[in-house]
């Protein structure tokens, strides 16, 4: 990892190229918390006066699936279902709340960008960290779609989580956070693959690569096949309308 030295005969040691000089890592560390104030700042500014688009419509659902309703076929919900249980425990404590759900988007958020900076960290030392922690701080864009409550913040934590165990070489745990990552949203199912494509560059770990791949890949189908019997065969069709979107008909259909 960046953070190895390599020792000498006199006890001294050789710098990994992670390593910054004091200086600038003092200067690193101060643009990592100015930028952390920024991005709870603007993060707060959307929580109270963004426009949300279908936020109530996601924790109503949520709701709905937490007071004994079965997503899919008591009603519709185009995303795999791991986000509905997300955020649906508070909705039905609170009896609903625009405002809770929104915060409750915030905090994993937070705590998805702090495990990313936490990453770069490791790979590239405080300037590593500075460099993420400016790449949130300046998009607001990416900022506001981690404040809404849609299925963003919780896939971003899963997919995070996934590379942090990966690259501290717990690749089962890899597989794991990546399968929950696929369960809050279909487009993270590359994560699976990709693991298993680095994995097995090393020729002798190809045959564990594919196991751990086909295992989540078959935990995913067996999740879906029993989605798709609680559905009652409206499964497949709910998770893929948002892609149907422009066909004619189909959305005045549902």
């Amino acid at each position: 990892f960046a953070d190895e030295r390599r020792p000498f005969a006199d006890g001294s040691h050789v710098k990994s190229p992670a390593e910054g000089t004091p200086r600038s890592d003092r200067i690193a560390r101060r643009v990592v918390c100015v930028c952390g104030v920024v991005i709870c700042a603007a993060m707060g500014l959307f929580v109270v006066a963004g426009h949300f688009n279908d936020g109530g419509w996601y924790l109503y659902a949520a709701k709905l699936a937490c007071t004994g309703h079965v997503p899919y076929r008591d009603f519709m919900f185009p995303q795999p279902p791991l986000t509905l249980y997300l955020y649906g425990p508070l909705q039905a404590l609170s009896g609903g709340s625009l405002l809770l759900g929104r915060l409750t988007a915030v905090a994993v958020s937070l705590t998805a960008m702090g495990l990313s900076v936490a990453f770069a960290k490791r790979l590239g030392g405080w300037p590593g960290a500075a460099f993420v922690a400016a790449c949130f701080a300046v998009n607001w864009y990416t900022l506001y779609h981690l404040t809404i409550v849609k299925t963003y913040p919780l896939a971003a934590l899963f997919l995070l989580g996934g590379a942090w165990a990966f690259t501290s070489q717990r690749l089962g745990v890899a597989q794991a956070f990546f399968f929950l990552a696929t369960l809050t949203r279909l487009s993270a199912l590359p994560a699976i693959l990709a693991a298993a494509i680095l994995e097995g560059m090393d020729g002798r770990a190809r045959g564990r690569a594919a196991t751990r791949a086909l295992v989540t890949l078959t935990a995913l189908a067996g999740v879906g096949v029993w989605l798709y019997a609680l559905s009652n065969g409206r499964l497949l069709e709910q998770l893929y309308l948002p892609m149907g979107s422009f066909v004619p008909g189909l959305t005045r259909y549902y």
